[in-house]
């Protein structure tokens, strides 16, 4: 009985010891380059759409659509 879990639990133990192996790349940091009037560009728009999916749901709220 022992024999049929051990395959399947070296490989486990296997498989959790190379993921814990790996280590994680060092990546730059994005904020170094920030486009200020593109971030704001993007939060603007983002308004926009917020404004029109609450008046899109206050209309269907009431029924009318």
């Amino acid at each position: 009985m022992y024999r049929t879990f051990r395959v399947p639990l070296v490989g486990v133990i296997l498989g959790l010891g190379a993921c814990a192996g790996v280590a994680p790349s060092a990546r730059p940091s994005a904020s170094a380059n920030v486009d200020e009037a593109a971030v704001n560009a993007l939060y603007a728009e983002l308004d926009k759409g917020s404004q029109r999916f609450e008046a899109g749901l206050e209309l269907g709220r009431h029924g009318d659509s």
